[in-house]
């Protein structure tokens, strides 16, 4: 039998309550031990959802938590900019780290929180959930394949992030660059990003818009980036918070055929003669189109 991790959980807030959510139900080798926030409120909520036990132990302070000695890893869910000391001082104690992303609001802090995990023999991740549904896994299994042939273009729609401004409202931090760090860019998008290096390496060469369009927010809310990949394709992104009831939509064009995602959901066009160009299949016999669904 695997032996349990006892877990701390720190922040209580809507994506830490997911945390422990998803901890009690779903990852039976996980046992969450300790909690923290320092809102008194946040306690009193997610233990009226029925996720806080009597065993929990419960503190005002990532610090105290910390040096309690009950965990062997820490989930660290706070606001943006106290990602990086948290994680650090959780370094220093000799915890492992899962930091809800980013992992900080500055490439200096990040790269401080970097050198400091790389001083030890700890596990150290970040929270990009979109990397394990099955469609995405598919999705790169598909491509080390070489299925698709040579990638000739990808298009990027991402705008299911609808926020209101009740949602920026609610938590003062939100929609600033003092509390957020960013907008759009630092705390929805870098999921899609993240799939787009995942899927494709890392960027060449990057071209931005960035707006503040739908929201009383100091920070944007809408991106439109053209990314020229190492390989030498286009891919174009989009995304916004301010669009409902918005899309999930991915284009990948190579030279055997087309995959085209949609939500949870693909498809492939390739074509019956996987080893032609598709400009002459295409102009030979426009019926060897096949579509296959995942």
């Amino acid at each position: 039998m695997n032996e349990r991790v006892q877990v701390g959980i720190i922040g209580l807030g809507t994506m830490g309550q997911g945390h422990i959510k998803t901890l009690l139900n779903d990852v039976p080798n996980c046992e969450v031990v300790a909690v923290c926030d320092t809102d008194e409120k946040r306690f009193k909520e997610a233990e009226g959802k029925g996720l806080l036990s009597e065993k929990m132990q419960r503190f005002s302070s990532y610090g105290k938590l910390i040096d309690s000695d009950l965990c062997k890893a820490v989930v660290v869910v706070t606001p943006h900019p106290f990602h990086p000391e948290i994680s650090i001082y959780a370094f220093r104690k000799g915890l492992h780290v899962l930091s809800d992303k980013p992992i900080a609001i500055t490439v200096s802090a990040a790269d401080e929180m970097i050198r400091e995990w790389k001083k030890t023999s700890l596990k150290f991740s970040t929270m990009y959930s979109m990397r394990t549904t099955s469609v995405n896994i598919a999705i790169k299994d598909f491509l080390l394949q070489g299925k698709l042939g040579d990638i000739r273009r990808v298009d990027m729609v991402c705008t299911k992030w609808l926020r209101t401004q009740r949602y920026y409202d609610e938590q003062t931090w939100r929609g600033t660059w003092k509390g957020e760090g960013a907008g759009l860019l630092l705390n929805q998008a870098p999921h899609n990003l993240d799939l787009l290096y995942w899927w494709f390496g890392p960027a060449e060469a990057v071209s931005a818009e960035v707006s503040k369009r739908f929201h009383n927010i100091e920070t944007e809310d809408e991106v439109t980036a053209n990314i020229r990949t190492r390989s030498g394709f286009p891919i174009r992104f989009y995304s916004t918070t301010g669009e409902a009831p918005g899309f999930d939509r991915v284009e990948i064009v190579g030279s055997k055929g087309t995959l085209i995602r949609d939500g949870r959901m693909a498809k492939v066009f390739t074509f019956l003669e996987l080893e032609e160009e598709i400009e002459k299949t295409i102009y030979e016999n426009e019926n060897t189109m096949l579509d296959v669904a995942f």
